[in-house]
């Protein structure tokens, strides 16, 4: 009886070892990790409050590993809440060097939130007055963020120094409007600072 014997399978080299990589969550920053437990809504951490017409704080994103600005809406019912919800996926949507980014709106906890790019530094009405030719920039800067947005279909509605956030940014300053989607007016009701 003519039986073959088993065939031995060749590898290349690099098939002769397996490598495991273990993907580690991005480290806390020191901020966030020394937050006490209470600091916790959902996946984010608050460690800072930030000034303006709802409660809102610097939070750290532990599912994205990053610093944002979250912001609670008050006396949100489910449908302000879906509403919230479809307006900041909408204006998402909106990538311009003068917007801050929304990340994400929903609910956590029974909390009902909007998520955005945290900008490090004074709102408009914070900033010194000194350099006129400087303020009518940022102000410019402003214009030209809210005109890319009118061409994409969305009106800020709440638009006041407040949400006009100003960074040091190399030798310049910055400016975002911040808050696009926040306040509408539904139904009769206002939402937001006209309120």
């Amino acid at each position: 009886e003519n039986r073959r014997a088993p065939r031995r399978l060749s590898f290349p080299p690099f098939f002769s070892f397996v490598t495991f990589v273990r993907v580690m969550p991005d480290p806390l920053p020191p901020e966030a990790a020394a937050a006490p437990p209470s600091a916790r809504l959902g996946k984010f951490i608050r460690v800072a409050a930030l000034g303006g017409p709802r409660p809102s704080w610097k939070a750290w994103d532990m599912g994205a590993g990053r610093w944002v600005a979250l912001k609670r809406i008050d006396g949100a019912g489910p449908d302000e809440i879906s509403r919230l919800t479809r307006e900041a996926t909408n204006a998402a949507k909106l990538t311009h060097p003068y917007i801050a980014a929304i990340y994400e709106a929903g609910e956590v906890d029974g909390v009902p939130f909007v998520s955005t790019q945290f900008v490090d530094g004074l709102s408009l009405r914070s900033l010194a007055r000194g350099d006129g030719v400087r303020l009518v920039r940022l102000i410019r800067d402003a214009s030209r963020a809210v005109a890319y947005a009118h061409a994409q279909g969305h009106v800020h509605r709440d638009l006041t120094p407040e949400n006009l956030m100003v960074r040091q940014q190399a030798k310049d300053l910055h400016l975002f409007v911040t808050d696009f989607g926040l306040a509408r007016t539904v139904t009769g009701v206002v939402v937001g600072t006209p309120a």
